[in-house]
């Protein structure tokens, strides 16, 4: 069985391609028209994004290629909040002071950001980068910060104080130092448009790897559902807990073994809950979020975070559409809904 290795991280093999397991009940098919399977992988939004596609010829599968990465690197620069002449960073240094008028892309996200950020109970907040930027777990300078200062950046985290005008789509943060931070989002948004383009193109198979967003345009050149399997929290890399099927969809993890800050002789993982301004305290090690778009998985991987059983149930039973796998820190997985 060939697997695509579905972690925080993203996957490892050499090329990400996936063949399925013979006896998945998904394939096989007769795939038409593809003669060569191409792949790519470069360094963007701080990882490693891997495409494969399969095409007609070579020249057309390598066209794709080239296109999706330009995708990519526009909608990098659009969503980031580190370069200076970004939309995101333009509404970020005028916070307080003025609205800003973006892009419909960029508009749409942090609307879309916003509604799940204001759901009771949710750990997504696209507010709370003035918290995390206290801790920086995952860089060289984190650090435990000190209590007054994070109640302090709390205080600029409330997601309604991001004002919308749809009319003109224009962003306004309604105090001086609140900044909006979409990297829980921004990958699968950026997926699922690179993921449309190929199906526009009539592109029938193809796998995206977008740093442990997986997102699959169509069944795998043998006409298979994608393996993927989803890491072991304690194993070493490559033990699976769980393996899926997808086809013509996403899967994404979230999870707290891989990033981390030890100090103190305690350890911090990097998922900061917006109420408490501390990391999320739960057995939970993982959580996998299976829908047909990736933008889906991304939000609900972070809103249900640390969620409890019967929360996790009655979301995954109400949605059509979606599934969710959890970890937790003792081994146990369960899954919920139907996808």
């Amino acid at each position: 069985m060939h697997i695509v290795q579905l972690t925080v991280m993203g996957i490892r093999p050499s090329h990400p391609v996936c063949l399925s397991d013979p006896t998945d009940p998904a394939g096989p098919e007769d795939p038409a028209g593809i003669a060569s399977v191409r792949s790519r992988a470069f360094r963007a939004m701080g990882t490693t994004v891997r495409i494969q596609i399969a095409a007609e010829t070579q020249d057309r599968a390598d066209g794709l290629l080239d296109d999706s990465e330009r995708l990519v690197r526009h909608y990098e620069h659009m969503f980031s909040a580190n370069s200076g002449s970004s939309d995101l960073m333009r509404i970020n240094k005028n916070a307080g002071r003025t609205a800003v008028e973006v892009q419909p892309e960029l508009y749409s996200l942090i609307s879309l950001g916003k509604t799940y950020s204001r759901i009771p109970g949710s750990n997504l907040n696209i507010a709370i980068g003035p918290v995390v930027k206290l801790w920086h777990i995952g860089f060289s300078d984190a650090a435990v910060p000190d209590g007054r200062a994070v109640r302090k950046r709390l205080s600029l985290t409330d997601p309604s104080d991001i004002i919308l005008d749809d009319a003109r789509h224009t962003v306004f943060l309604a105090h001086e130092g609140m900044e909006i931070d979409l990297g829980s989002l921004a990958k699968g948004y950026i997926g699922d448009i690179v993921a449309d383009r190929l199906r526009e193109y009539g592109v029938s198979s193809a796998l995206l790897d977008f740093g442990g967003n997986i997102i699959t345009v169509g069944k795998n050149p043998e006409g298979r559902a994608w393996n993927i399997g989803i890491q072991d929290p304690a194993g070493s890399l490559g033990n699976y807990c769980r393996i899926v099927h997808v086809a013509d969809g996403s899967a994404v993890t979230s999870g707290i073994y891989q990033r981390k800050l030890t100090a103190g002789g305690r350890t911090y993982h990097h998922i900061i809950s917006p109420v408490t301004g501390y990391p999320v305290t739960s057995d939970m090690a993982s959580i996998t979020v299976l829908a047909g778009r990736s933008v889906t998985c991304e939000l609900w991987t972070t809103v249900l975070f640390g969620a409890s059983a019967s929360v996790i149930r009655r979301i995954a039973d109400e949605l059509s559409g979606i599934s969710v796998i959890t970890v937790d820190r003792y081994g146990t997985v369960k899954r919920y809904g139907q996808r």
